[in-house]
């Protein structure tokens, strides 16, 4: 059985300039992680046919890939780029009235960023290349912080050279996001009595593979679906006609 991620266990995400092809000085993004399970997988080509001797032949070398989730926790320096990484169309931005700097992203362009993720496990170091994010979960419920299951795949995984991930990961030392510091709200005005909520984003990506290639060579958007769940108690009559649909 393969060796899990342990308590020294840490990660790092950045966008890449094209698949598999990392920037030359790339903005590293430290997430708050609670779980981590990215695994590499080549699956074999079964040689099967009629022999003298009635022996099995040999495989031959499959594609390649990596995938599997990561769980973290958001905060105000991840969110956007975990956003910017899902939609990679940033519309444009604006300053509120409180002075927050407010980006509006959406799924209207014909590309996907792709990622690079290096892992440190305590006892090897990976480098997972082309990545793209396939779903994402987000669920807060009463009194917890906000949390975000990432379902990842990626090009390939190496295992690079040991001290290549930092000694010392810049971890943000903000608070973050929990059900305290959030609203809900319809048609602009607040909701009252929810406990929870799960948000829950399909991508569904298209990748493509280049013939006589181990690996993706391509990725584009594919018909993205939202579940949206809430935990409520309705206070009214008009609340739980509105629930039914009337």
């Amino acid at each position: 059985m393969a060796r899990q991620p342990t308590a020294l266990s840490s990660v790092r995400i950045a966008l890449e300039g094209g698949l598999a092809t990392p920037k030359s000085s790339p903005s590293w993004l430290y997430p708050w992680v609670t779980d981590v399970d990215i695994v590499p997988d080549t699956t074999p080509i079964e040689l099967r046919y009629l022999t003298a001797d009635r022996f099995i032949r040999p495989p031959a070398m499959g594609e390649h890939s990596a995938a599997g989730r990561i769980s973290c926790i958001v905060g105000p320096e991840n969110l956007h780029k975990l956003l910017w990484m899902m939609f990679p169309n940033r519309l444009s931005y604006g300053i509120s009235s409180t002075g927050a700097v407010i980006h509006y992203f959406d799924a209207s362009t014909n590309t996907i960023y792709t990622m690079e993720m290096q892992q440190d496990n305590g006892y090897v170091e990976t480098w997972n290349r082309g990545g793209f994010i396939r779903s994402a979960e987000f669920s807060s419920d009463r009194n917890s912080v906000l949390n975000c299951n990432l379902d990842l795949q990626f090009q390939r995984q190496e295992i690079v050279t040991a001290g290549t991930y930092p000694a010392s990961p810049t971890l943000s030392t903000l608070d973050p996001f929990t059900d305290l510091k959030g609203t809900i709200s319809r048609a602009g005005t607040a909701v009252t009595d929810m406990d929870g909520f799960s948000l829950r984003m399909d991508f569904n990506p298209l990748d493509f593979k280049t013939f006589g290639n181990r690996w993706i060579s391509d990725v584009l958007p594919g018909k993205q679906e939202i579940t949206w769940e809430l935990a409520c108690a309705f206070t009214s009559d008009t609340e739980f006609r509105r629930f039914l649909g009337d």
